[in-house]
């Protein structure tokens, strides 16, 4: 997934400029290593192969996350939080 040579589009689509908004990007196993729930409910979401992950906004977070899922079909946002 990561070093790819296609054009970048991810900045521009959540229009982050300087480093405002931090992103990386992710494999399956780190993506799948969540709490049961989002498990389940990513599981159901994605109906096609997953080409890439993107974990944005504050990376480093343990109780908000964050991804842009791109699969083969379309692109698949997540967004959850815990209270600790």
């Amino acid at each position: 997934m990561e070093g790819t040579s296609e054009k970048n589009w991810f900045p521009e689509y959540l229009n982050i400029k300087n480093g405002a908004v931090a992103y990386k990007y992710i494999s399956e196993e780190v993506f799948y290593n969540w709490f049961p729930v989002a498990e389940k409910i990513a599981s159901l979401a994605i109906r096609s192969n997953i080409v890439k992950i993107i974990c944005y906004g504050d990376i480093d977070s343990y109780f908000d996350y964050k991804y842009i899922v791109e699969t083969a079909a379309d692109y698949v946002l997540f967004h959850y939080w815990t209270t600790g």
